[in-house]
């Protein structure tokens, strides 16, 4: 890992089990961007709530506001496959989703 992968994962929290408040926060700027760009995850929004409810999301944060996500599906029981990996507009280009 170099030094800047290790300030970047010294910055940010990592949770496999998001709160709903964080769940909120993503659909704010998914919206947000959808609106503004057109761009986005928001046309994927039911996907994204129901790995929320099979607890298959994992959130990246900065104190405790949610900056990233990626939903997943388990492929075996030992392996699964990212659906989706998302980073808030405001945060990329910094690593975060690295």
């Amino acid at each position: 890992m170099t030094k800047k992968e290790n300030i970047i994962k010294d910055m940010y929290q990592i949770s496999f089990s998001p709160t709903s408040k964080q769940i909120n926060e993503i659909k704010k700027w998914l919206i947000a961007e959808w609106n503004k760009t057109g761009e986005g995850f928001y046309c994927n929004w039911n996907l994204i709530k129901s790995s929320f409810n099979k607890n298959q999301i994992v959130i990246i944060s900065d104190n405790n506001n949610a900056i990233g996500f990626a939903t997943w599906w388990l492929t075996s029981d030992k392996t699964a496959q990212i659906d989706i990996a998302e980073v808030k507009p405001s945060h990329r280009k910094n690593g975060v989703g690295r």
